[in-house]
């Protein structure tokens, strides 16, 4: 292992095949090495993998490129009884919540057998590049400490300037007011959205980190009760689940201590990881429209990566 940071982007098959050219994209640009954790329904995925593996294997481990696969049986067996595009819809939001504790399983596995590894590793969205030096980004806005527990937001999306400090998105203060002629009274706005889950600084060697992976992953796909009542069947189950995380655990501690774990970047102005401008930032992850193969390979090639 080398002294660059470690990310792992989940996907299943079909995004896998769909979204290489973007994945085989060298991300020692950012001094990162890329984890892909593809997700098998089956020997026939396996199959396909290890096809382009073949093909392709030599180039992808030179760029610092390496491919996991894991599966959930229970999952499947649950899919199965269900409709093919309501089985798939499924599995992706699957996809989506257990990424963490994917991650976090593979990052220890990585350190223990190279106790010199970064400890530190992200958790990003499959439709991103990597633009400039991470480390220096970081550096840069006082994030470089191994500790904190870094989540992404973004601040566009409803105004919400104090989520990192409150939490909040929207307000009912006028639900108090004795009058209705206030247009303001309530500012409807969804926590959950103003929260991202495509951006997620964890550490292998922080209990912190593994106690907040512990818990979304108890929210998003956790019990009590039968499969087909677990949150991941909701389209945002993991940014539900950061944010319901974070609320628990800013409830049972002072801000301190809450602002001292969890550090917050703000998505639409960071330079570490912005959804909007690609031109100084480490990690570009467009959204919307913007996110296409195509479109992220021209901006590779326009900031003459």
């Amino acid at each position: 292992m080398t002294s660059r940071l470690v990310s792992y982007v989940s996907c299943d098959l079909g995004y896998f095949l769909e979204w290489l050219p973007v994945i085989s994209l060298d991300p020692s640009t950012s001094f990162l090495l890329r984890c892909v954790c593809v997700y098998v329904s089956g020997r026939a995925d396996v199959a396909v993998i290890e096809d382009v593996l073949g093909k392709r294997g030599k180039e992808l481990h030179q760029r610092g490129i390496f491919i996991a696969l894991y599966t959930q049986p229970l999952l499947e067996e649950y899919l199965s009884s269900l409709p093919a595009a309501w089985s798939q819809y499924l599995r992706v939001n699957y996809i989506r919540c257990a990424r963490y504790k994917v991650a976090e399983s593979i990052q220890i596995q990585i350190c223990t057998m190279h106790p010199a590894a970064p400890k530190r590793y992200f958790v990003l969205d499959v439709d991103h590049v990597c633009l400039q030096n991470l480390n220096a980004a970081l550096q840069a806005e006082g994030l470089a400490d191994d500790s904190p527990i870094l989540v992404a937001w973004n601040s566009q999306f409803f105004g919400d300037h104090d989520y990192p400090t409150s939490l909040r998105s929207g307000n009912a203060r006028g639900f108090f007011c004795e009058s209705n002629d206030n247009p303001a009274a309530i500012k409807h706005a969804k926590p959950y959205i103003t929260v991202k889950a495509g951006f997620l600084g964890l550490s292998s060697q922080s209990r912190h980190s593994r106690l907040f992976v512990d818990l979304l992953s108890a929210f998003a796909y956790g019990g009590p009760g039968s499969l087909q009542m677990r949150m991941f069947h909701f389209y945002y189950a993991d940014q539900l689940a950061i944010h319901m995380s974070l609320e628990a655990i800013l409830k049972d501690c002072d801000n301190a201590s809450f602002a001292s774990i969890f550090k917050f970047i703000d998505l639409a102005s960071s330079n570490i990881c912005n959804l909007f401008d690609h031109r100084s930032c480490a990690i570009y992850m467009p959204k919307g429209n913007s996110s296409t193969p195509q479109g992220i390979l021209q901006v590779h090639q326009a900031m003459g990566q």
